[in-house]
């Protein structure tokens, strides 16, 4: 895993061969954004970049299974490694890849992980005061 990108992976599912085993959910407190399919917890609402057109662009998420070999999007315009909820193994987004070391400044991928409004769900917006 790139040290690039922060993310919180208690156990790793792996979704791709069916592997299961005893799933360790990391819960927090406060708004959070969940997995549209089973309600795990995928991200905090501070960490949110970004919700543009109907994607949603976290810096920081938990609870996902990310993939290792990079996935093409969009006709080959540029390619992601797809991001699954740890515990239903349903297919949320995807994380930018980390940017080449001969990057020029300027050029730069927003490092952040993509995941579409129908599947993560967003925190309601009435939550009670502690």
């Amino acid at each position: 895993m790139d040290s690039f990108f922060r993310v919180k992976v208690v156990y790793v599912n792996d979704c791709s061969f069916g592997v299961m085993g005893r799933v360790f959910l990391i819960e927090n407190n406060g708004p959070v954004y969940t997995c549209a399919t089973c309600n795990v917890q995928i991200a905090k609402s501070e960490d949110l970049l970004d919700a543009w057109l109907d994607l949603y662009q976290f810096y920081l998420v938990y609870n996902v299974v990310i993939a290792e070999v990079p996935v093409l999007y969009h006709d080959d315009l540029f390619s992601g490694h797809e991001v699954s909820c740890v515990n239903c193994c349903a297919l949320l987004g995807w994380r930018n890849p980390a940017p080449p070391p001969d990057q020029l400044p300027g050029d730069e991928i927003m490092p952040a992980f993509v995941f579409e409004h129908g599947r993560v769900a967003p925190p309601p917006d009435n939550l009670p005061q502690d």
